[in-house]
């Protein structure tokens, strides 16, 4: 085995990680996968395929409904009590621009997408006098091997990328594994091979002078704070999609092919040999009295059950999305009873919330260490009122169906979560529009 193997868990989830990434992409990834996720026809050949997938756009509904979920979670801004010492770094986590609320946006929007995200605590230099943490985040697909010990994570690997320029204007981008772990001394180390043969370069980070006992990763998921990776929240949404858009083009295929065709009957070849004038500006002469021009055209019912199809597919989709809204508990539970529960009860907006939460809280206490500042008391927590609890199964249904369908404006949305005290009234909409847009939402 070598530096980039993956664990058993990877390998198992990341098929559906790929599937939920393809979706939110849209069109042009769909179609370049078409082979995939449209079969092709066994009777058409490559080229007659191809045209075939690309007759008909990708509805993307998984999108659009992840949107609206990243939208009513931060609805409100996420409220917190950090140390004074974190005043100037909330707003720039990455030594950048990403404020603590682009960090939340951003790990809300993977874990409902992937399933998991990771954060790592670390600084960018060894300065004992003013170490200058930041907090790197890393993609499930990044998070590809690990080792836990005691319920205690003792090895991670992350697969990077580097960009490294050959000429002025050319570049190769090359793979670097960066291995944390707690060597045999129980102290931190991190390994990091640009190459897979190569020997690693070895760093020991520490914190005043002083070895690190654990690693300041973290990892987060849909309901509890966990290394393994988990199914996408949106995967059964995204997969539903897929279904919707399979059976969208083989509608569009079919039409192509019920399009009205022209045909004759008892018509000399050399009387067409000019052709034959469609529409009423010339007329057309055979000499055989019997002769027909005519239309071919489609009738009777046989598309009528693709069109029906869909409409189940855009309903259980809308249903899906639902699930998303409804909250299954009226009390908030410990992390343990959280985890016990099935994982379809588990994807909902306040789990996914309540963990990234959490997460974003024990990322900002690896930060507090780094710092030197040991023993602190802070909270970090995302938006969990909604307002929904109380409304029907139907009501749910209804405004996830709105979203998906685009009848519900990203203003109309902005103003109805506002004038239902879902949103701080003190915030505009202009301001609303560029908090999501910075991160791919609403």
């Amino acid at each position: 085995m070598s530096v980039d193997t993956t664990h058993n868990l990877y390998k198992k989830y990341i098929n559906q990680t790929k599937l939920c990434r393809d979706v939110l992409e849209g069109t042009e990834t769909i179609v370049k996968n078409a082979s995939t996720y449209t079969p092709f026809l066994t009777a058409l050949d490559k080229t007659e395929n191809e045209v075939r997938v690309k007759r008909a756009s990708f509805d993307n509904y998984t999108a659009r409904a992840l949107d609206g979920f990243t939208g009513l979670i931060f609805s409100k801004n996420p409220t917190y009590d950090l140390p004074t010492a974190l005043n100037d770094f909330i707003y720039s986590v990455d030594l950048g621009k990403k404020s603590h609320i682009d960090l939340a946006q951003e790990c809300t929007r993977e874990v409902l997408a992937t399933g998991r995200v990771g954060l790592l605590v670390d600084v960018d230099a060894e300065d004992k006098d003013k170490p200058n943490p930041y907090i790197a985040v890393y993609p499930t697909e990044s998070i590809i091997n690990w080792r836990m010990r005691n319920n205690k994570l003792v090895m991670v690997v992350l697969k990077e990328s580097e960009q490294v320029w050959t000429t002025q204007f050319d570049s190769d981008i090359i793979d670097i594994y960066r291995v944390l772990y707690i060597n045999n001394d129980g102290f931190y180390e991190v390994a990091i091979y640009k190459s897979t043969n190569e020997n690693p370069i070895i760093l020991e980070p520490k914190i005043k002078g002083k070895r690190i006992d654990y690693i300041p990763f973290v990892s987060i998921t849909s309901d509890i704070l966990i290394i393994n990776p988990t199914k996408p929240p949106i995967y059964d949404l995204a997969d539903s999609n897929l279904s919707y858009h399979r059976l969208k083009v083989d509608l569009y295929h079919s039409l192509f092919f019920t399009v009205p065709t022209p045909y004759g009957t008892g018509i000399q070849k050399s009387e067409i040999e000019g052709g034959i004038q469609l529409g009423s500006s010339k007329a057309n002469f055979f000499s055989d009295p019997q002769a027909k021009l005519q239309y071919l055209e489609f009738t009777g019912q046989g598309l009528t059950h693709y069109f029906t199809e869909m409409e189940s597919c855009k309903q259980s989709m809308a249903s899906l999305g639902a699930e998303f809204l409804r909250n299954n508990s009226s009390k908030v539970e410990a992390a343990e009873t959280v985890a016990l529960r099935s994982s379809a009860d588990r994807a909902t907006l306040i789990s996914v919330a309540d963990t990234v939460s959490r997460g974003m809280e024990i990322a900002f206490e690896y930060v507090c260490n780094w710092l030197g500042l040991s023993n602190v008391n802070l909270t970090y927590s995302l938006n969990k009122d909604y307002n929904l609890v109380d409304m029907t199964a139907q009501e749910v249904t209804a405004l996830t169906q709105s979203w998906l369908s685009g009848a519900l404006s990203r203003k109309d949305l902005f103003e109805a979560l506002q004038k239902g005290e879902k949103i701080d009234p003190s915030l505009t909409y202009d301001d609303w529009v560029e908090r999501f847009e910075s991160t791919g939402g609403i």
